[in-house]
């Protein structure tokens, strides 16, 4: 039993519903619609649904759950137990960890790499990584990363109402709400949270939470100067 009442009970409970889902799987389940590879290497089971496509170069580590519709191509590789869901691309070189779990209707393409949970539709692509939880119609710039551990080896604190709490499992994952977007190069630090229509600006370091309907941008200082040949002895 997992009390759903903080961020990152979520992740609690996808961890325990995914070992209970591969408990009782004892053989693939691939129905005729469904294309796999010859090239591709897959270990453990596939549970897929209907005009699944699994591509070239793709490297399944262990069971994976995939929705239908849903095309995993073109060196794709999926840690084990992972848990895909209908009408998703994941593709080109890009990297789930084990125990991933992705809503439907999502993109993650171009060496982007993800720890965790997203919901449906929700974009990742463009050498980015992300260690948490998204919510839905949530896209993240190109190079939006995310850091999980702290200098002082130790757990975030977060801040839940009007106390403060430190989670057992899961304290430094990233926890983003619905229909948020950031800019190219955010980093986001261990344990930050932002809240549903927040925008973090291209190139921002988001040390403190963003509250919701909230958008935070960097200010850069601009030097001009005179620039030419001259200046190498050309």
């Amino acid at each position: 039993v997992v009390d759903l009442d903080k961020p990152w009970h979520l992740l609690e409970a996808n961890y325990a519903y995914i070992d209970l889902l591969a408990l009782s799987l004892v053989e693939d389940r691939i129905p005729p619609s469904a294309v796999i590879s010859p090239d591709a290497e897959i270990h453990g089971r596939l549970v897929l649904g209907e005009n699944v496509r699994i591509g070239p170069r793709v490297r399944i580590a262990g069971n994976a759950w995939i929705g239908d519709n849903t095309v995993v191509d073109n060196g794709a590789i999926l840690g084990a137990n992972c848990f895909i869901g209908s009408g998703c691309r994941i593709e080109h070189y890009c990297l789930l960890s084990e125990y991933s779990v992705v809503g439907d209707n999502c993109v993650i393409s171009h060496c982007a790499e993800l720890s965790g949970m997203i919901m449906e539709r929700v974009y990742l692509y463009h050498y980015m990584e992300f260690s948490g939880i998204i919510g839905r119609c949530t896209d993240l710039g190109a190079a939006t990363v995310c850091g999980t551990l702290r200098f002082d080896d130790d757990v975030t604190t977060h801040r839940v109402g009007p106390r403060r709490e430190r989670p057992r499992k899961f304290g430094n994952e990233i926890y983003i709400g619905d229909y948020c977007r950031t800019g190219v190069n955010v980093t986001l630090m261990p344990g930050v949270k932002m809240g549903a229509y927040s925008v973090a600006g291209p190139g921002l370091i988001v040390r403190e939470d963003i509250p919701a309907r909230t958008a935070v941008f960097v200010e850069q200082a601009v030097e001009r100067r005179t620039w030419g040949p001259e200046r190498y002895g050309w």
